[in-house]
């Protein structure tokens, strides 16, 4: 069991990494529409984040597991509340963008 969890993980970080580049990397290249497709793709990463955390206590993870993952779900709250349900555009301030 620790052995799948621990590949879960793996597989679900570097898809959320590369994602979260493909974003980035598109809004630059002037196709946010492509981004915000990709952004779908990242919701539903949410579910194995989720089930990781279901099962970090049994497995007795370091309270540092916890915590890259709770920035993971907090990344996407904040994606979701932003860009898909308040729609604020809050690319183009700089100090937004910044802090």
């Amino acid at each position: 069991m620790l052995e799948k969890t621990n590949l879960l993980g793996a597989v679900t970080a570097i898809a959320f990494f590369v994602s979260a580049i493909m974003v980035f990397t598109f809004r630059l290249l002037g196709k946010p529409q492509y981004g915000h497709w990709i952004g779908y793709f990242e919701f539903l990463l949410a579910i194995p984040l989720i089930f990781l955390l279901l099962q970090a206590p049994p497995l007795n993870r370091p309270a540092l597991y916890y915590i890259q993952i709770g920035c993971m779900l907090a990344w996407l709250v904040l994606e979701a509340l932003l860009d898909y349900i308040l729609k604020v555009d809050f690319r183009n301030v700089r100090w937004i963008v910044i802090s």
